[in-house]
């Protein structure tokens, strides 16, 4: 066990300076403010060469330059903090299939849409999706927030702008690519009660078909319209989306963390809920059930101290939510925690036989103890010392004073963490840490990402842990400009990835200090790769590598699914130079320290060797296919035309239906010969909204989507 850990703090005049350096009291998350009122940052305290400088302007837009890594700029727009949680999962890898980046936008000016519908100004929250089939070339739609469908009381209505989405994830499977995010139904300008709906919509016509053309659909069914509640919790944000397939159904699971008790006091800020659809039609889930809570606030510390959860499920059924936070029973365990449930059936349930009376199960104090101290990841305890010049300044030095002696516990296991499942149903965490002291202080000593894992979390004996990568030198170095927090620790993260191949080969990205002198501070992403499990880790790469002053790349994020020689992943890249409009010279917010307001080129990238290209085939309807296209117009009203072929001759159906999957009328039955066909319908004895079609003939079924806006 490693004994004795010596810091020496300094020159004793600068003693308090550097153990405020070396410790933290009980810590809250960073959380940056969702509308972008955040408080501004000061400038950073001199350091000697490691230090953060004040904002230059540097308008480089080098990729990666490391050869190992693909990289294809995809968009550049104000991104704003849509990418700053390790709960969302922006980015999405079917293999066979590709990619699908779920993203925000801002169009500050108005616009008319393709239907024609003028937006209002300041759109700071415009979702958009971007999707490849080879990770080369992307097709990006917008505003697909457009049009949100939301409970009026009655039933749901389309609603329209300002366009106020955050924190969009994707989620894919081989049919469509979906993407989710929170809609601020009720913005005002405050950073508090703005009406969070969680809201998604996907490609209705399938991958690479720009088919976003239907009103995005409401998640959270139990808040009737974002000002009176009825059942269920509201102000929803940082969503965290899976799909699954029990064989029979296929459902959306979203957990969510309800950041303000407005407008209903009997759902108290900060617990966490989840959320999974009823039914499901022809791509389109259904949500008819209330939120069910997740993590109840009542059962932990305080609001504020615990993370948004991340969940992940695996094909079995096998899944868990994960988050960390300090315990309401301190007593038993005092320090900040993991906590965790699990599902065995999709998501339908959750398991409640957690420890100490709750829900949920955590690792214990003597269990974080096992893991880290005992292990000698960390040592278990720390001696400071102050040493004085007793020479007038020449190179004698004599130690005068031991200051302090400090046992560590384990590990302050941090907020920012993210869960996934492999599919033997093994549970891996990526977490930030720091050292926990006996004195209640936390100590960057500690400081790393940290992998733990379990097969089994009723039981504390099957917990492990390793480090991942020891940040130790860096965590007490100062953030990003604009971001609020008094050191790096707050805002490193990392994300995780497991290869479709070998479940024992795991990926995980972060971003941190590339180089830390005060000619060139900047942040590249890091790649670390294991083949074990887990267990051991390969030495970080930078795999950006773009080393100029702040010539930056920032909040990576890996798609959940690799491969065994590949990983996917996004990330920004700020433009503090770029050019707007000549009322707002600087960017949009007219502010010129927050890192959120600039200009964010959002790359894609491949680490490893490029895929080769897939294509999937162009609908080209000829006959001897059985196919069936999408209407056109979609919108539209009354009339909208459907062309379809058939191989052989036999009797057509062709049958309309709405969400509930209740046939609303027979559009078409009758035999036809091998050919192509049109069919128009007229929607005059329809009400509006959303409908599917389906032919059938020869036991050959196709289905497509269509909306009905009068």
């Amino acid at each position: 066990m490693k004994k004795g850990f010596i810091i020496l703090l300094s020159l004793t005049v600068f003693t308090t300076m550097y153990a405020k350096v070396l410790k933290l009291e009980k810590q809250k998350p960073f959380t940056a403010s969702k509308l972008f009122d955040i408080e501004k940052i000061k400038e950073p305290e001199s350091l000697g060469n490691n230090y953060s400088p004040g904002l230059i302007r540097n308008n480089l837009l080098r990729s990666s330059q490391n050869p190992n890594l693909n990289a294809v700029l995809v968009d550049s727009s104000v991104h704003g903090y849509g990418m700053v949680s390790t709960a969302t999962n922006p980015l999405s890898y079917v293999d066979g299939i590709g990619f699908v980046i779920g993203y925000r936008g801002w169009v500050y000016e108005p616009y008319t849409d393709e239907q024609g519908n003028e937006s209002s100004a300041n759109n700071s929250g415009y979702v958009k999706a971007a999707s490849s089939q080879d990770g080369w070339s992307f097709y990006v739609s917008s505003g697909l927030n457009d049009q949100i469908m939301i409970p009026d009381g009655s039933g749901t209505t389309p609603a329209s702008g300002p366009l106020m989405g955050r924190y969009p994830s994707s989620v894919a499977n081989s049919d469509y690519p979906y993407v989710v995010w929170t809609e601020a139904i009720n913005y005002t300008g405050s950073a508090t009660n703005n009406g969070g709906r969680p809201m998604y919509t996907y490609d209705e016509m399938g991958w690479f078909n720009n088919g976003y053309s239907s009103p995005a659909f409401d998640i959270n069914y139990g808040w009737s319209d974002g000002n009176e509640p009825s059942d269920a919790a509201g102000d929803l944000w940082v969503n965290c989306p899976v799909l699954v397939d029990d064989g029979t159904n296929k459902h959306m699971v979203v957990s969510a963390n309800q950041w303000s008790s407005s407008p209903n006091q009997n759902f108290p800020e900060y617990s966490n809920y989840i959320m999974r659809n009823s039914d499901y039609f022809f791509g389109a889930y259904i949500f008819s059930l209330n939120p069910e809570i997740l993590f109840d606030i009542n059962e932990l510390y305080l609001p504020g101290y615990n993370s948004s959860p991340t969940i992940d499920i695996n094909s079995s059924g096998v899944g868990y939510a994960v988050a960390s936070s300090y315990l309401d029973s301190t007593g038993i365990n005092a320090m900040h925690s993991l906590i965790v449930r699990e599902t065995n059936d999709y998501g339908a349930t959750w398991s409640t036989d957690g420890f100490d009376d709750n829900d949920f199960y955590f690792i214990p104090d003597t269990t974080n103890y096992r893991l880290f101290i005992e292990s000698e990841i960390i040592p278990d305890t720390v001696r400071f010392y102050a040493l004085t010049d007793t020479t007038s300044g020449d190179s004698t030095w004599q130690d005068t004073t031991w200051t302090d002696t400090v046992a560590f516990l384990g590990a302050f296991i941090g907020y920012k963490n993210e869960a996934r499942v492999d599919e033997n149903g093994r549970l891996h965490v990526i977490a930030d840490g720091l050292a926990q002291g006996d004195d209640g202080g936390i100590y960057y000593l500690g400081g790393a990402l940290y992998h733990l894992w379990t097969d089994d979390p009723s039981n504390p004996a099957s917990w492990n842990a390793s480090r991942i990568v020891d940040l130790s030198d860096v965590m007490f170095l100062p953030p990003m400009p604009g971001q609020a927090g008094e050191s790096l620790w707050q805002i490193v993260s990392g994300n995780i990835a497991i290869s479709n191949q070998d479940p024992n080969t795991l990926w995980v990205g972060y971003h941190s200090i590339g180089d830390t002198s005060a000619a060139n501070y900047n942040w590249d992403i890091f790649v670390t790769k294991s083949v074990d499990g887990g267990v051991t880790w390969s030495e970080p790469e930078n795999v950006t590598m773009t080393g100029d002053l702040q010539e930056d790349e920032l909040y990576v994020h890996l798609a959940p699914t690799a491969t065994d020689t590949n990983c996917f992943m996004v990330y920004h890249q700020p433009r503090y130079n770029a050019q707007y409009s000549s009322a707002h010279p600087v960017n949009w917010l007219d502010d010129n320290s927050d890192i959120a307001a600039f200009q964010q080129n959002l790359w894609f990238a491949t680490y490893g060797n490029p895929l080769p290209t897939v294509r999937i085939n162009d609908e080209v309807h000829l006959p001897g296919q059985f196919s069936l296209d999408q209407n056109f117009p979609n919108p539209f009203n009354p009339k909208t035309k459907i062309m379809y072929s058939v191989e052989r001759s036999g009797d057509v159906e062709l049958s309309l239906y709405n969400v509930l999957g209740q046939k609303v009328k027979s559009l078409l039955n009758e035999s036809k010969e091998p050919g192509v066909y049109e069919f128009v319908l007229n929607g005059n004895d329809l009400a509006s909204g959303i409908y599917f079609y389906k032919m059938t003939q020869h036991e050959q079924t196709l289905t497509r989507k269509l909306v009905l806006m009068k």
